[in-house]
């Protein structure tokens, strides 16, 4: 699921950063304008067709949030080989024809979370904002919903061969990592909304 880019942005472009929920809700824009599109290798370099990809951050009730590092080698579990060897905090993916059209991103979101890790407890993911980065050849073909879920309990991911470490970390010991190593753009692009929202918790 998709929207034409000079449909999405119109004059809100901006080329890579992210603007709050209450900056500009892009969420009836696409909910109003949304196609769906074969995924296949064009359409990943299809940079005038912004797919659409829900991008939810864990965080526990001590402020920390979870991170995780992928496998560097061509993991038959994920696809998306531009990302393997890189940490990550967010939790997401493409949105399907099989979601339901009702509430498509939210329930996009339940889903990829159950796909990927086990969250002990009932948990709701909170939109609060959106983010782009076109300076990345993986970011210009997607645009991001970033939510937060708030946990109190242990988060690992669901078995498979994609992971290699995963742990929570407080905000300054990321920023530390980002510093030393290998993260996604994506991470790095939301992780300002994320750390304003945990500052205005505290």
């Amino acid at each position: 699921m998709g929207v034409k880019r000079d449909v999405l942005f119109n004059d809100n472009y901006f080329e890579k950063g992210f603007v709050s929920l209450e900056e500009k809700d892009f969420l009836s824009l696409i909910n109003g304008s949304f196609e769906y599109r074969e995924r296949n290798d064009e359409l990943e370099h299809n940079r005038e067709f912004k797919q659409i990809i829900p991008y939810v951050w864990i965080v526990n009730k001590e402020g920390k949030v979870f991170a995780y590092k992928r496998d560097k080698k061509n993991s038959i579990e994920y696809k998306e080989k531009r990302l393997h060897g890189k940490w990550s905090c967010g939790l997401g993916g493409h949105i399907d024809k099989g979601d339901n059209e009702e509430d498509l991103i939210f329930n996009a979101m339940m889903r990829e979370l159950g796909e990927e890790v086990v969250i002990p407890g009932t948990y709701t993911p909170k939109i609060i904002g959106f983010f782009n980065d076109d300076t990345d050849s993986v970011g210009e073909v997607h645009f991001g919903v970033l939510a937060v879920v708030e946990t109190e309990g242990e988060v690992k991911h669901a078995e498979n061969d994609e992971v290699t470490e995963e742990k929570f970390v407080s905000p300054d010991e990321l920023e530390q990592m980002m510093e030393k190593e290998n993260f996604e753009s994506w991470t790095k692009v939301s992780w300002g909304l994320v750390k304003k929202y945990l500052e205005n918790k505290s």
